[in-house]
């Protein structure tokens, strides 16, 4: 669970887009949307987000990776 922020590392190469999604299945967050050349530390602004479950979602556009994240106050 996470209260108020978090970091996520991603591994990758090229241009990625890390978003939160919500349980309704919608974009509510872009954490990062840029270049990687190995790894990148992104923050996880949770100060932003109501109690609930979420996914964070790096894609690159034909790869797709999620992390479940649940933030508790």
């Amino acid at each position: 669970p996470v209260s108020t922020s978090s970091a996520i590392r991603v591994r990758a190469a090229g241009d990625i887009r890390v978003s939160v999604v919500n349980a309704a299945g919608q974009e509510v967050a872009t954490l990062f949307n840029g270049m990687v050349n190995g790894t990148e530390l992104v923050n996880v602004d949770a100060s932003m987000l109501t109690s609930g479950a979420y996914n964070v979602v790096a894609s690159n556009g034909a790869d797709r990776a999620t992390l479940s994240v649940v933030v508790a106050r």
